[in-house]
């Protein structure tokens, strides 16, 4: 099985790359941070706020877990009001 994980993927950018994977053989898990009803698109939601730490690092265990299968691409398709300079 092909499983794309897509960080934002139930909204807007991050709903069309996962529709653009789905029509191309994936299965998706996708994250939301608080809107887990998808846009357009069709796949297991899984929420997590990626600015908190814990969070971010137990969402893919729990796409492993719901799955029986890591995922084998990682998409960021989200956006945050922080900066590229506040990554660094």
């Amino acid at each position: 099985m092909k499983l794309a994980l897509v960080t934002g993927g139930t909204r807007r950018l991050g709903a069309a790359i996962a529709a653009r994977l789905a029509a191309d053989g994936y299965a998706l898990a996708l994250h939301a941070h608080d809107h887990p009803e998808p846009e357009g698109v069709e796949g297991r939601v899984f929420t997590a706020d990626l600015e908190n730490a814990e969070e971010g690092r137990g969402l893919i265990p729990r796409v492993t877990q719901g799955y029986g299968t890591p995922p084998s691409l990682l998409v960021h398709g989200g956006s945050s009001g922080i900066g590229v300079g506040a990554i660094q």
